[in-house]
């Protein structure tokens, strides 16, 4: 990423009510602008439901074989990486994340994710958080 780009925009098919909760967009972005604008969350505790976070401790020798498997380009895939975004609820505005669709018709579902880089490095809340992938990133 620039150091002079204010904003990052992703784009992606929107799904609402994913599981009955969720708004999920599903698309392809930059491997470096997902690590820019996001966050891991390493987990905290002793077991499972007795702690905080969801990516698990960073192996130093895991990273450098990822690190050399990449460099020899061959048989390179990146399977999805999970995002998300802190809200509380479907109506609330997050200052530095809009959401907007792309065009106008009604069965295209492609939107447009844009976020404000400057305002997100700005803010103590980070609400874009990593829940799978965090090696990859």
């Amino acid at each position: 990423m620039s150091p002079a780009r204010r904003k990052i925009q992703f784009q992606g098919l929107l799904k609402r009510n994913v599981l009955g909760t969720f708004t999920v967009i599903r698309g392809f972005a930059d491997l470096r602008d997902l690590a820019e604008v996001s966050i891991a969350m390493p987990y905290e505790g002793s077991g499972l439901d007795e702690g905080r976070g969801y990516q698990r401790s960073i192996d130093e020798d895991h990273v450098e074989d990822i690190k050399r498997f990449l460099k020899q380009g061959r048989y390179r895939f990146f399977p999805e990486i999970v995002l998300s975004l802190r809200s509380k609820s479907e109506g609330e505005t997050v200052p530095v994340v809009s959401l907007r669709k792309k065009g106008r018709s009604k069965i295209d579902g492609t939107y447009v994710v844009t976020i404000d880089v400057k305002s997100l490095h700005e803010t103590s809340d980070k609400p874009i958080r990593r829940i799978d992938g965090n090696h990859r990133l």
